[in-house]
């Protein structure tokens, strides 16, 4: 964008504080799938006040040992676990209650099939607030590289199911109900973009501000151009948030 014509464009939303609250013990399972659909897997996970981040040997968490050949679906063990290396990763993957935000990742390996993996899960198995007053919390599904960060959520009361490539890994993440959000609300699809160039002065500018959790609470939304507050323009409500 012109140096004469930039536009200066600051959001600043602000959250309302909570405070972290200890997450009910639960666990569901979910079916991982090959490509070709020929294989599939049954893991479970969840949250158990005495478990931890890291492998509880012989507690709450359960081994998977690599066969010798053929694919298999996994929990990796996080980098810094004291048994990384040792083992696969794990089949049953419990973590503590005491955090209010938990991640789960889970990989479909050694599939040399065609298409991509799928993930299903039994809606009604998810451990909704509604089943035990604020001691659960709310699910959300996401789809990266192997090892990557997820930067879209889907809530998987909404979807049964995930699919992902080959070099991809889904993630399953869990927020108590009544924590902190730790994620903040995301502004996307602006239009004109980041230093475009020949936008005319009165071009309109328009973005999404969403927040797939706990969504954007518009009476927190301060908008600036160029040292103007134009926050009570127009604003339209869209799947978790505003544009």
């Amino acid at each position: 964008m012109r140096k004469k014509g930039m536009l200066v464009l600051a959001c600043l939303v602000l959250v309302a504080m909570s405070f972290p609250v200890l997450a009910q013990d639960w666990t569901m399972d979910v079916v991982a799938w090959t490509g070709d659909r020929t294989a599939s897997f049954v893991r479970t996970f969840g949250v158990h006040a005495g478990a931890t981040d890291y492998y509880d040997y012989e507690t709450f968490d359960v081994p998977f040992l690599a066969p010798p050949s053929g694919p298999y679906a996994v929990f990796p063990l996080l980098p810094d676990d004291p048994y990384y290396g040792t083992i696969a990763g794990l089949s049953t993957d419990i973590r503590g209650s005491e955090e209010s935000e938990v991640i789960w990742r889970l990989q479909v390996l050694n599939d040399f099939s065609e298409g991509n993996r799928l993930v299903t899960w039994d809606i009604g198995s998810l451990p909704l607030p509604e089943k035990s007053a604020a001691a659960y919390g709310y699910m959300y599904v996401g789809v990266t590289s192997i090892g990557g960060v997820v930067t879209s959520w889907t809530d998987m009361s909404e979807v049964d199911s995930a699919t992902f490539g080959a070099v991809e890994e889904v993630q399953f993440r869990f927020v108590a109900a009544g924590a902190e959000d730790s994620y903040p609300p995301e502004v996307s699809n602006i239009e004109p973009g980041d230093e475009e160039y020949g936008v005319a002065l009165d071009a309109s500018i328009e973005f999404d501000i969403t927040d797939d959790v706990n969504g954007v609470d518009l009476s927190t939304l301060v908008l600036n151009v160029n040292g103007e507050d134009v926050t009570g323009y127009t604003t339209l409500p869209i799947v978790g948030g505003y544009h």
